[in-house]
């Protein structure tokens, strides 16, 4: 990595795309609470580990 943190490097992308979708006419809140969603509900490219029996 180049000595940056991931949060300097996806804070200011995150900011983008919520600004973005205000512009679109999409509130801030609901910009967030679907990207939580998303990250909660799909797996976005990055291969999870199989469910082990309890």
């Amino acid at each position: 990595m180049s000595g940056q943190t991931a949060q300097d490097v996806l804070r200011p992308r995150l900011k983008a795309l919520i600004a973005q979708a205000e512009s679109d006419g999409i509130a801030p809140d609901v910009t967030i609470a679907l990207l939580l969603n998303l990250l909660e509900t799909e797996d976005l490219g990055v291969p999870t580990p199989p469910e082990e029996d309890a």
